[in-house]
């Protein structure tokens, strides 16, 4: 092996090295280490609640719905700062779109698609898997939500 090669090697070595450590920060990296949507009667909404492991660079969460599994939107409230350390998070998603005019509820039947778009301090963003919510409304919470209705 001569000079020359040697210092070839030498040069893809270091921009090997030189890589690795510019994606060091992102590998490994556990932004959202659990995560979970699920309906409550109580609450009637959706409850979406994340805990995260390492906010480095994280500016803050946004938590899109679909109605339709493609185009999603942030929802009422869905803005979240982040804490900038491992955290514990919950938004209620409450929306009007849940609400018939004669205060009953959307909810049931239908099939909500959520997900957490985590955006950086330099404007880039990763988004979280799809969690899809199906609410099981029982009849008595939704007669009890129509009889309060009339009394409004």
């Amino acid at each position: 092996m001569n000079d020359l090669d040697s210092h070839i090697r030498i040069h893809h070595l270091l921009i090997v090295f030189y890589l690795c450590l510019l994606t060091m920060p992102l590998m490994g990296q556990d932004y959202i280490t659990n995560y979970s949507a699920e309906y409550s009667a109580q609450e009637n909404g959706i409850v979406i609640a994340w805990e995260t492991g390492n906010e480095d660079g994280v500016k803050q969460f946004q938590v899109e719905r679909s109605v339709n599994n493609s185009s999603f939107d942030v929802v009422d409230d869905g803005v979240v700062l982040a804490k900038g350390e491992p955290s514990y998070y919950e938004i209620i998603d409450t929306s009007d779109m849940f609400q018939k005019p004669d205060g009953g509820s959307f909810l049931s039947g239908r099939v909500y698609t959520y997900r957490i778009r985590i955006v950086f301090t330099d404007k880039t963003s990763s988004i979280t898997e799809n969690i899809q919510v199906s609410p099981k409304i029982s009849s008595t919470h939704h007669t009890w939500g129509t009889i309060k209705a009339m009394f409004k």
